[in-house]
């Protein structure tokens, strides 16, 4: 029986989903939704595929049982949407996009929703279940304190803090955190219309000593790399060139030179589509909630600093 797949929001992430499953040697009934689909139409019609597609601006589709479900909306419209899909479907399998709502609230209100549900939902954390994390995530020792530091510029903190806090809490388990210390700019326009971003600093810590450094440091000019550190070992990853460095200091400093291969979205979307559930635990909404309501108030409160009559932070 061919499976059904609904995305919503065919925006560059959403594209980047239907581009990976067009690639899929097995054949799927994919539905897509966009308010902009007409326009967009032209741009998906290019990516062969053996699929059957259907195009809507809306959700009213006669179809009402689909395998997966992927939500690439822009995270304040993300709740509303969930709760028409949960309301009008029966959907197996839930994929969003982070951050998962903008606001905390949001949050209790899906979770407590979906207890009355069969379906399980995902937050697109990739790293999580990409090759190359995975495997590295095999010699962290959960045992030992992790450190993980992030530098770059312009990689926008405010939002892609999540993707790594999740990579935090995959290497070392559940774990709860708190925001240690931190230096931030003044919030400023993300190039999404009507959100915003920060640069700065970030500390983030467990009970246990692990600690997630992140620093962005603006129009500063550095080459972007993460460095990991865990029980005399450490790994310094360069994504852009995958490429990590492996040092192992009981082993009189010995160093290791290795391909690191962060795959792009439109390679990922069709994998985490096919992996076993098990393996993608750490994207569960569930696992990933309690922390990414510290670091999303955190940033909340941090920006109603300088925008104190705003009731809504649109944070992106």
């Amino acid at each position: 029986m061919i499976e059904n797949i609904l995305i919503v929001g065919l925006g560059n992430i959403g594209y980047r989903h239907f581009e990976s499953i067009c690639k899929s040697k097995k054949k799927y009934n994919i539905y897509l939704v966009d308010s902009k689909i007409v326009s967009l139409k032209k741009k998906l019609e290019k990516l062969k595929n053996k699929h059957k597609i259907f195009y809507f601006s809306h959700l009213k589709i006669s179809k009402k049982k689909f395998e997966y479900a992927i939500v690439a909306t822009n995270s304040d419209v993300r709740k509303k949407i969930l709760i028409t899909l949960i309301n009008k479907f029966k959907i197996n399998n839930f994929l969003i996009e982070k951050i998962a709502f903008n606001d905390t609230k949001d949050y209790y209100k899906i979770i407590k929703k979906f207890k009355t549900l069969e379906s399980n939902i995902y937050i697109n954390y990739t790293r999580n279940y990409t090759p190359a994390y995975m495997k590295l995530a095999k010699e962290i020792d959960q045992n030992k304190p992790l450190s993980i530091e992030v530098f770059g510029q312009n990689w926008n903190l405010a939002s892609n803090s999540f993707h790594y806090l999740s990579l935090f809490s995959f290497f070392i388990g559940k774990k709860n955190v708190f925001i240690k210390n931190a230096k931030l700019s003044k919030p400023f326009k993300s190039k999404r219309n009507g959100f915003f971003e920060f640069n700065g600093f970030l500390e983030i810590k467990t009970n246990d000593d692990d600690v997630l450094t992140l620093s962005d440091q603006g129009s500063y000019k550095n080459n972007e790399y993460i460095i990991i550190k865990n029980n005399f070992k450490i790994y310094i990853i360069f994504e852009k060139h995958k490429k990590i460095v492996k040092i192992n200091l009981k082993n009189g400093r010995e160093n290791k030179y290795e391909n690191f291969n962060v795959l792009p979205q439109s390679k990922m979307t069709l994998k985490l589509i096919g992996i076993n559930r098990s393996k993608v635990k750490y994207n569960d909404l569930y696992l990933n909630y309690e922390n990414d309501i510290v670091l999303l108030d955190f940033f909340k409160n941090t920006f109603k600093k300088y925008n104190k009559n705003l009731i809504k932070v649109p944070i992106t």
